[in-house]
């Protein structure tokens, strides 16, 4: 086997498989001893314990049934009587339980015990029985003559109940055997397990031993010698250390020999190249004393160069400021020239809309007075209704005075009648007040109609004059209005055309400049570029001559690598 792994693994499956088949063993033995141990406790000692109050019950129907025709006081024979009754119920009880507690065990010796021993117990207490229902019937003499005759049903149970006990002891003791057995097996088996786990062990150590312990050792040593002599600067690294199998420690071996081999070959490149990059870097040092030479004149040029720029570069920037004035200048001219032609055309939209209302307005004016004098005219023709107010007022009045010659009538005929035209003359009183009262009311009638007609006419004369105030004067102010607004509206065309021309020419002034300030611009800009340009020209002259110094200070640097290299190299004598 060349593996010292598989060896290991081996051995170690060994002691596995040693554990488990004695963790299983004495898993089985563990649970039979614990099965032996619970039927032991479960049931045989349980069987014990009810045994032994089955037989203090016997003893106290034994007791209780001598006892129960020998008490002369009443209470005390109900008192044992009682207790006879008790302790017979208690019997049948506990044999009840020990029944099924062997029938539960399964131990067939024992349940054949059983059967003798419950089969006399059971005629024992049914006898009893007997003995109890004679004395609670007052029969003394009868129980008296069955517990006389009591011994051939005692006995029986007596025996059947040691044949029990021994059985049951017998059944107690082999359990305890078993248990016993079992236990010395399982340490008998253990101690063996032990002895075969030991021996495992020993020989896992041996394997390890020989295997890994002493070729490693081996190896190590070799490797020392190698090492010891490096630092004695003394290297050999033609010397490997020896393989003594093919194992783990073997490959190993022969990995430092395989890594001892390239370190070989490595400094023997390593020895050569470090002479070729001395030589290397003094030619580079030479080549960068004359380029730094060179890079200095470089610099000092593009640097004056890089003023030059400086300057034209700040007048064009001055150049460009001014020009930036004069657009911001011509850009807020042509703003409020925007804003003038804007206000400018406000004007003349305001000129249009007002002439448009003044003409509305006088139209509106004409048909209004024109509606005027048609409602004048009409009022006029109705108040001269006042006229018939009169003609009615005359026939009112008419009509009132004929009614007074018809009262004066009723009143002289009403006193020619006397007595019986008392009643009569009574209206006819009446009916020439009233006609005096509507006389009354008519004259107030033609005077009020006499007033009312003369305020119609003054009315219709002011009416009139205002009307023709309105034609003569109004009228003509909204034609002079509607001329002012025409020639309003006609300037502010004018201006807007002048300031949309000065527009015009500010916006293509304004295009003349923002090109002319781009271009002064782009030139600064251009400038500024080309003066960076040349600035970065000399910067990066000058980062040369930098770069050349810490080249140079790298080179040498180099060098003194090489040269370390070289004695690093010199330590090995054999390469």
């Amino acid at each position: 086997m060349k593996s010292i792994g598989a060896k290991i693994y081996v051995a170690l499956g060994v002691l596995g498989i040693v554990f488990v088949i004695m963790t299983i063993l004495n898993g089985n033995a563990m649970a039979d001893i614990s099965t032996y141990n619970k039927m032991l406790s479960d049931t045989y000692v349980e069987l014990e314990m009810q045994e032994g109050e089955l037989a203090s019950s016997f003893q106290q129907v034994q007791l209780y049934s001598n006892l129960v025709y020998f008490k002369k006081d009443t209470q005390e024979r109900d008192t044992i009587q009682s207790k006879l009754q008790t302790a017979i119920g208690d019997s049948r009880s506990y044999l009840a339980q020990i029944s099924a507690l062997t029938a539960a065990s399964g131990d067939t010796a024992l349940q054949d015990a059983l059967e003798g021993y419950e089969s006399s117990m059971q005629d024992f207490l049914a006898y009893a029985e007997q003995i109890y229902d004679s004395a609670a019937a007052g029969q003394y003499e009868q129980a008296k003559a069955l517990v006389d005759d009591i011994l051939p049903v005692k006995t029986p149970a007596q025996e059947g109940e040691t044949a029990y006990e021994e059985a049951l002891e017998a059944s107690i003791a082999e359990v305890l055997r078993h248990t016993t057995v079992k236990t010395s097996g399982t340490e008998i088996f253990n101690y063996l397990l032990l002895g075969l786990y030991v021996i495992v062990v020993l020989v896992t150590v041996t394997i390890v031993a020989n295997s890994v312990v002493k070729p490693a050792r081996q190896s190590g040593s070799a490797l020392r010698q190698i090492t010891d002599k490096l630092d004695s600067n003394e290297g050999d690294l033609t010397e490997r250390v020896p393989v003594r199998n093919k194992d783990e420690v073997g490959q190993m071996a022969a990995g430092i020999n395989s890594f001892i081999e390239q370190l070989q070959n490595i400094m023997r490149d390593l020895k050569t190249e470090s002479a070729n990059m001395e030589q290397s870097a003094q030619i580079i040092t030479n080549q960068i004393a004359e380029s730094n030479e060179s890079a200095s004149s470089v610099s000092a040029a593009t640097e004056e160069m890089a003023a030059s720029m400086e300057e034209i570069s700040a007048t064009l920037g001055q150049l460009s400021s001014g020009s930036t004035n004069i657009l911001n200048e011509i850009r807020a001219m042509d703003a409020s020239i925007k804003n003038g032609v804007e206000l400018v055309q406000d004007i003349k939209d305001r000129a249009v809309k007002m002439h448009r209302n003044t003409l509305q307005g006088k139209e509106k004016t004409s048909r209004t007075i024109l509606q005027i004098r048609e409602t004048l005219q009409e009022a006029l023709e109705e108040s001269r209704s006042a006229q018939k107010i009169n003609e009615m007022t005359q026939e009112i009045l008419s009509i009132t005075s004929q009614t007074n010659l018809l009262s004066l009538n009723a009143s002289i005929e009403a006193a020619r009648a006397g007595e019986a035209g008392r009643g009569f003359a009574v209206v006819a009183g009446e009916i020439r007040g009233l006609a005096d009262s509507s006389a009354e009311a008519a004259g107030n009638i033609q005077s009020i109609s006499a007033l009312v007609t003369e305020a119609v006419g003054k009315l219709a004369r002011n009416a009139e004059e205002m009307l023709r105030f309105v034609d003569e004067e109004v009228l003509k102010d909204y034609d002079n209005f509607v001329d002012v607004v025409e020639q309003y509206k006609k300037d502010a065309e004018s201006v807007d055309e002048i300031l949309s021309g000065v527009a015009a020419n500010t916006a293509d002034i304004n295009d003349t400049m923002g090109g002319m300030n781009t271009g002064i611009n782009d030139i600064s800009s251009a400038v500024e570029e080309n003066a960076k340009g040349i600035t970065n020209v000399a910067d990066s002259a000058v980062s040369l001559v930098e770069a050349m110094s810490e080249i140079q200070k790298e080179t040498e640097h180099n060098q003194q690598i090489s040269q370390k290299l070289s004695g690093e190299v010199n330590r090995f004598k054999k390469v």
